[in-house]
């Protein structure tokens, strides 16, 4: 999936210089969903949104309906979660849902239409599909062989468009969020920009930014770190106790539901000194060294932690180092600082974040 994302970030970074050449200022978090949604398309679906470009406004618009809250939808829906969970689950089963079934339909009829394609074997990609569709026919080639020692479920139809959609809904809020409060960070903390560029000329100079030569930018994988600290996309998360626990003098019954305040930890000034300043050294080896796992929850923990973790990082390390070896980030009068948050359930900037960018020299 590499080369999908490789492709789109080119044309972010077209972008970004139309921007720069202009001298014109921008809200980046729309910049950044669009960057966002047309890899989650390419690289899940199999299609290309180029929203980028303002192209395919349909599909475009159908897939921005499943990040547009409707609070009085949400709001309700997490009462009845909260209430109970078995309701919860009873309608699920009845086809109730807080997604939008227009958009639903209209992604399930075109990843039916992509999985049609595939399986005749008339176009192929590198994408999450691809990646379905072969294991499947590995499944019944085995079957078909009897080299199968055991059953192994394979996904239907309908369990790959909620795959996919799962992914899509879990990579494009946190990626959308991340570099769009980096942008912000490096507006404001310009000597960090600078150290950035400076590791990223370092390591990988003019050459091609790899997957590989990535995992190089120690510095870089620092202020995402502080980003997702100081601006952690989901302020809070739930999970359901498996069984009874004791935690200290508080006892939890199995079925209780825990609500994990994600912000409030981020920002203990008991674990983080000075919450508030930007200080990406926090995360070397051995400042994390110093504290409990549980005290950084940027994408939860355990087992049910973010599933769209890896492909997020991927996707936003690529777009940050690409543009920072083509631009600078500044603020504008347009920049709020401090910034007004929003915090209903994933953490947002009430009025924008606006920035301008300068062409680097050569």
């Amino acid at each position: 999936m590499y080369s999908l994302m490789d492709e789109v970030s080119d044309m972010y970074n077209k972008r970004l210089l139309e921007y720069a050449d202009k001298q014109e200022i921008f809200d980046v978090k729309v910049l950044n969903g669009q960057y966002t949604l047309d890899n989650i398309a390419t690289c899940l679906f199999g299609v290309e949104t180029n929203s980028l470009q303002n192209e395919n406004v349909i599909l475009i618009n159908h897939l921005k309906k499943f990040f547009t809250v409707d609070f009085v939808k949400t709001s309700i829906s997490i009462l009845i979660v909260l209430i109970s969970t078995r309701l919860a689950s009873y309608l699920s089963k009845k086809g109730y849902s807080f997604l939008p079934s227009d958009a639903v339909d209209y992604t399930s009829c075109l990843v039916n239409q992509i999985l049609s394609r595939r399986r005749q074997h008339l176009e192929r990609r590198t994408d999450f599909i691809q990646i379905m569709v072969d294991h499947e026919e590995e499944m019944n080639c085995q079957e078909q062989e009897k080299t199968l020692t055991k059953s192994i479920h394979t996904l239907n139809d309908k369990e790959i468009v909620g795959q996919a959609l799962v992914f899509m809904v879990a990579g494009y809020e946190t990626t959308s969020v991340l570099m769009s409060f980096f942008f912000y960070a490096m507006s404001t903390e310009p000597i960090i920009q600078e150290k950035i560029y400076e590791e990223i000329r370092n390591e990988i100079g003019d050459n091609k930014i790899t997957h590989e030569n990535l995992h190089q930018l120690r510095y870089l994988d620092m202020v995402i770190s502080e980003t997702l600290r100081m601006y952690p996309p989901f302020i809070r998360f739930d999970r359901v106790a498996s069984e009874d626990y004791q935690l200290g003098n508080y006892h939890i019954p199995k079925g209780s539901i825990i609500h994990i305040p994600v912000y409030p930890i981020h920002h203990d000034s008991k674990v983080w000194p000075d919450p508030d300043k930007f200080i990406p050294e926090r995360f070397t080896s051995t400042e994390k060294a110093k504290r409990h796992p549980m005290t950084y929850l940027a994408f939860g923990a355990g087992p049910r932690n973010c599933i769209g973790m890896r492909f997020a990082l991927l996707e936003a390390k690529l777009g940050i180092a690409k543009a920072l070896r083509l631009i600078e980030i500044q603020k504008c009068e347009k920049t709020e600082v401090p910034l007004q948050l929003g915090k209903f359930v994933n953490l947002n900037s009430t009025n924008g974040i606006w920035v301008r960018v300068v062409r680097r020299s050569e």
